[in-house]
């Protein structure tokens, strides 16, 4: 609103005219706290304010009511001296005064402008300045009203803050005068609101009573508060039509009820219509005149309050009310005047508002003018369908339309131009449509698709797809039907997704009736089979389309078949399939059966019917039987666009378009320069399915079209019946290829027509080739020994038709022996699925090492087979043989042992042990060679040889074991060989094996009594010596350590150490505590070769591989092995620390262990019996 409160200024006029430019730009230019009466919350108001002359006569008297063009403050302005305030200025200032009082007015402020700063500090006389003068002659009671102005045209920072203490006070005393005129005018407006039951009592007077308040509200800039006072004037008169529909009638409201002679629409290009206001207060205007002024002011304010799509979103509630009001107060107006009304202000709404949305959310916008672009289409749509201009209407319109489109005209008023509005005006574009049949399918199609394209455009598909089967029924009478399919198709899917299949069928009544006029006989065929299919639609039009469907199918039937979805004219109960044999073998009978479910309106015959099985290789998962889950109707809750209106619609599907399930990538290369690549990427193929609109996607409902299956295998019935109802239908055939199929396709053949079904059962018939196959027994054979098998041919899915020979082929470590020179076995006259047996003698030799069980294969080929058969036969070796090297100081001895692993038993002689690389050694048996030995599983055997070399030297030698072996069961072997006896070899490599070294351990007790004691320190000496035959060189460095079970020794002093045999021998010493009783075994010692000259890494021999050459030497060429470690010194060793010794100053070097054999240590076994301290009770004694 361009008015202003009034302010009145007076005394020197210059001087305010000086500052006057100051004064409007500082008095906005921040906010002041209003803090209302009757405890409404403050408000933070930038105050402005219109500045006019003083006058008495424009003062307001007490009787006056008005809130707009009155002056609520007066500002008296001077700057003169002390002797001019006495002269004159005095004497104006007290006329001046005395007209306030007169009107009763006690907002005023007296600003004295100071020119001078001197003038204010000056204090030598009192009360001599025109300030003080001025605060006792008129402010005494009221110091706050005189104002002292200081140098105010000067830019410095005491004339700034002079400024910012008069806006100051100004807005204060502004807003005390508002508050109390408000206060007092609400208090009146207030007194006459509860007055309106009363008689005589008029709303008009009221309306601009309380719109008086709201303009001044509107003047502070208080928005919200402005619109208040129309909210609750609207509702004031909502309450007084229902009321006289109630039958409680008032005077006032009979004048708004005359018949209507103009449905002039809505007009937004003024804030204020003072010609309607003028109307609505003499009391003239009619009920449409008075709700347009009334919603005009409104939307007038939620402009200023940049709300344009709440001015769309009250527009639909002003429409459908202001309607509802014409009729419950039986308005009389012309037919078609209402619908002209509706027409000219929706638009008037939405040209408006389009100007104001693009500094708002567009999709929040959109959200209510797409309910408001569809009523205006609905609209024009009426008044189409009144004056005759619909295109079904095929006679021009008659001489009574042609009349109502000249009155609806003259009764749209007079068009009020808007020069900002470059767009045709509402009534011009209604006057276009209404001028001709062409204007007007011009104009509806455009908002139409205006509509649609805004309800798309926020997400309202159903919405759109609603309005889209309008156009269809307009484009159907236009004779246009290629353009309704596909909206009649978006509304068929969005009816069928929703649930709404009654719907649904309608639709499908339509779409069939278009595509019939269309001409296109494959579609039509599809939509009348699912109206012939339906159970909703009446059995006329059902059986009329079953017709028409025969008859095409019989116009067609020389023609290529036309390929349609069985459903719903035929369903397929997949539930009730049932194949009598799932497994069956080749040129066995195949039966299935399952019920056809015929809903057309008669009986059909069909050419054929047939069942297709699909070949596949079933995964273990699939060919077990899934549970099957019920599908349950969820609550499905839609999204709405705006964030601010999420709503839950319980069982609502939105229309989405199935996303394809495979995105189809390939990789592209593009720009290779000299076998370099300089592009690579990944490309969709598919783009086009994946970036389609959703709201554009054409074709039926459901999944595609099905394909029919081009295969082989198929179970056909010809010339079958189809009763109405349930259909037992029943496939049998034979089983010509081997496999496993699924049911995968029903097909239905009716003259041209076929009638697919992919089906999704679970179901499968295995058809199968059980292919021939051999058994050995016993499943286990001993190798070594001849031994005699039975042979088990079985010959699964195949016969034997004659005698046929079995050639056994057998590997090259196996002898097989048939009783034939070809080594094949004879084959009688055998059926299939039946089994033949045979013998034959089967030996393998044996090993004196490895596994104890060998797999082999035999193969078996005959003519008949269609590739040879392999048997696998295990052999289980009897025996196996065993070396150790034994020590005793400066001897060897070497133990052979032979260990069993079967059960029968073995009789083992003529044992003999050999060098077969020197002659240089005597092996001398300590067992006799004419003694047998007997070995079982349970059972085994040892032969010993002491070697004897006749030099000095270290020898390698290669030695071989020999011995004879023969079974004593005579039930596992042949009777020919039962005597015969096998021969069985074992070499091995023995090296480096004779004594270099002794080492000695004995333990003393340091006590008197020679008795070793629990927890009491003793001495372990080592003794170090080296052989006389020894030819390694005595500088060879030599290491020691020490280690012990950490609970039965405790070690003090050096473990480990490093030494040489310069002397030939080495002695050293530490203490030891034992700390348990009973015979412990001395603590160990190790001796290692030193080599100070190797690399960096430190390698020592790992404890436990030596542990276990101790025990077990094959005595064969190997890598050794070592483990990093640091040695030298220590320095306070702690006890108990069995590892190697940690010193500040480590040392680098290499520890080599020696091999089995080479070191003798002659105290391993030993034992030192360890007695209690004092004991007095039972003790625990440990013997090791």
């Amino acid at each position: 609103m361009e008015s202003k409160p009034i302010v009145t200024y007076h005394g020197n006029q210059v001087l305010f005219s000086s500052l006057r430019s100051i004064v409007l730009q500082g008095l906005p230019k921040e906010p002041a706290e209003w803090r209302r009466s009757y405890g409404r919350p403050p408000k933070s108001v930038n105050l402005e304010a219109s500045f006019v002359p003083y006058d008495e006569d424009i003062l307001p008297e007490e009787t006056d009511k008005t809130l707009v063009s009155r002056p609520y403050f007066h500002i008296f302005w001077t700057d003169c001296d002390l002797e001019s305030y006495k002269q004159t200025v005095r004497e104006e200032m007290a006329e001046w005064c005395s007209g306030l009082k007169n009107h009763n007015i006690p907002d005023w402020l007296i600003v004295v402008v100071v020119t001078d700063e001197t003038k204010v500090k000056s204090k030598l006389l009192p009360r001599s300045s025109v300030i003080d003068k001025v605060r006792s002659d008129f402010c005494g009671k009221q110091p706050d009203r005189c104002f002292v102005l200081v140098e105010p045209l000067k830019s410095d920072p005491k004339s700034a803050e002079s400024w910012n203490t008069f806006f100051v006070r100004l807005r204060q005393l502004l807003l005390q005068a508002y508050g109390r005129h408000l206060t007092k005018y609400e208090d009146n407006m207030r007194g006459l609101r509860e007055k309106r039951n009363e008689a005589g009592w008029n709303f008009q007077e009221y309306f601009l009573v309380q719109e008086e308040l709201g303009f001044m509200f509107e003047m502070m800039g208080l928005y919200d508060d402005a619109l208040i006072q129309y909210d609750e004037l609207d509702a004031l008169f909502t309450q007084f039509v229902l009321n006289h529909a109630s039958g409680v009638t008032v005077e006032w409201l009979l004048t708004l009820i005359k018949p209507c002679t103009s449905w002039a629409g809505l007009s937004l290009i003024k804030p204020i219509d003072r010609e309607k206001r003028d109307c609505v207060r003499d009391n003239k205007a009619s009920l449409l005149e008075f709700r347009n002024y009334l919603f005009s002011r409104q939307c007038a304010i939620l402009f200023l309050m940049n709300k344009p799509w709440e001015v769309v979103q009250r527009a639909i509630d002003f429409f459908h009310n202001t309607v509802q009001e014409m009729k419950v107060l039986e308005v009389q107006i012309p037919l078609g005047g209402l619908d002209c009304w509706v027409f000219l202000s929706a638009l008037e709404v939405l040209q408006h508002c389009q100007k104001q949305a693009e500094s708002v959310q567009n999709k929040s916008y959109s959200l209510y003018t797409a309910s408001l672009w569809d009523y205006a289409c609905r609209k024009l749509r009426l008044l189409g369908e009144l004056c005759g201009l619909m295109p079904n209407q095929t006679e021009q319109p008659s001489s009574e339309q042609l009349s109502r489109v000249i009155d609806l005209t003259s009764g749209m008023g007079i068009e009020e131009i808007d020069p900002a509005v470059t767009q045709p005006r509402p009534r011009d574009k209604l006057r276009e449509a209404l001028s001709s049949r062409e204007s007007f399918q011009k104009i509806y199609l455009e908002l139409s698709e205006l509509t649609m394209g805004t309800f798309k455009h926020i997400g309202r598909f159903r919405s759109a797809r609603l309005l889209g089967k309008d156009l269809a029924h307009f484009y159907m009478q236009l004779g246009e039907p290629q353009k309704a399919e596909n909206f009649l198709v978006d509304v068929e899917k969005s009816y069928h997704q929703e649930g709404w299949y009654q719907l649904v069928e309608a639709t499908r009544l339509e779409l069939a009736n278009c595509q019939k006029y269309i001409g296109d006989v494959t579609r039509y065929v599809k939509t009348a089979c699912q109206v012939a299919g339906s159970q909703t639609l009446k059995l006329s039009e059902r059986e009329k389309h079953m017709t028409e469907v025969l008859q095409i199918a019989d116009e067609h039937k020389a023609d290529e078949p036309i390929t349609l979805r069985a459903s719903p004219l035929f369903f397929i109960v997949e539930s009730s399939v049932q194949i009598k044999e799932e497994k069956v073998s080749l040129d066995e009978k195949v039966e299935v059966e399952f019920v056809i479910q015929n809903n057309s309106p008669f009986s059909i015959s069909c050419n054929k019917i047939w069942l297709t099985l699909k070949s596949f290789k079933p995964d273990q998962n699939v060919m077990e039987k899934r549970a099957k889950v019920i599908n349950q109707k969820p609550n499905v809750f839609r999204t709405g666009s705006d964030a601010s209106l999420d709503k839950q619609v319980t069982n609502f599907k939105p229309v989405r378009r199935q996303m394809p399930s495979l995105i189809n990538l390939q990789a592209s290369i593009e720009g290779t320069k000299k076998g370099i690549p300089s592009l690579c990427g990944i490309t969709c193929v598919n783009t086009h399915e994946l970036l389609k609109r959703a709201d554009s996607a054409g074709g039926s409902i459901g999944k595609q079209e099905p394909v029919k299956l081009e295969t082989s295998n198929i179970l056909c019935l010809e010339n079958v019946k189809l009763q109405q109802a349930d259909n037992r239908i029943r496939f049998m055939g034979q089983a010509q290829e081997a496999g496993t199929f699924k049911l995968q396709q029903v097909g239905i053949q009716i003259q041209g027509l076929e009638f697919l079904k992919d089906l999704d059962v679970e179901n499968y018939i295995t058809v199968g080739t059980e292919e021939p196959y051999c058994l050995i027994q016993p499943e286990v054979i001993l190798a070594g020994v001849p031994q005699e098998v039975v042979v088990t041919l079985h010959t699964g899915s195949y016969s034997i038709p004659s005698t046929n020979k079995l050639v056994v082929r057998e590997s090259p470590d196996i002898t097989v022996d048939t009783g034939s020179h070809d080594k094949s076995l004879v084959l009688e006259k055998t059926p299939k699925e039946t089994s033949t047996k045979m013998k034959m003698t089967i030996f393998m030799e044996t090993r004196a090492n490895g596994p104890e069980i060998t797999e082999n294969k035999i193969v078996f080929d005959c003519d008949w087979l269609t590739r040879p058969v392999i048997a696998k036969v295990q052999f289980l070796h009897p025996f196996k043989i065993e070396h150790h090297l034994r020590t005793c100081k400066e001897r060897k001895f070497l133990q052979i042992q032979v260990s069993g692993s079967s059960e029968p038993n073995f009789e083992l002689t003529e044992w003999n042990l050999i060098a077969t690389n020197t002659c240089d050694v005597d092996l001398v048996p300590h067992n006799f060679s004419h003694h047998k030995l007997r070995v079982n599983k349970h059972q085994l055997a040892s032969c010993i040889w002491q070697i004897k070399p006749n030099i000095q030297q270290d020898i390698d030698l290669e030695l071989q074991f020999h011995m004879m072996y023969r079974c004593l069961e005579s039930g596992i072997q042949t009777v020919n060989d039962y005597k015969k006896k096998q021969h069985v070899i074992h070499k091995f490599h023995l090296s480096h094996f004779q004594t270099l070294y002794t080492a000695h351990i004995d333990v003393t007790p340091k006590s008197e009594d020679k008795v070793c004691k629990i927890g009491s320190m003793v001495c372990m000496k080592l003794h170090v010596k080296a052989m006389e035959n020894n030819s390694i060189s005595k500088d060879q460095n030599l290491i020691y350590e020490v280690s012990a079970d950490q609970s039965m020794w405790g070690l003090y002093g050096k473990t480990t150490g490093t030494f040489s045999l310069e002397k030939g021998d080495y002695s050293t010493q530490m203490n030891v505590m034992p700390l348990l009783t009973g015979f412990l075994h001395y603590p160990k010692v190790t001796i290692s070769k030193y080599d100070q000259t190797a690399s960096e890494d430190i390698w020592v021999k790992n404890d436990n591989e030596n542990q276990e050459q101790e025990k077990q030497d094959n005595c064969q060429d190997f890598s050794e092995s070592f483990t990093k470690a640091a040695v030298s010194d220590v320095d306070n060793p702690s006890p108990n620390d069995n590892s190697p010794a940690k010193t500040k100053e480590s040392k680098l070097a290499a520890i080599i262990a020696f091999k089995t054999g080479q070191v003798y240590y002659s105290s391993i076994g030993q034992q030192i019996q360890v007695y209690p301290e004092n004991a007095s009770t039972d003790l625990e004694v440990t013997v090791l």
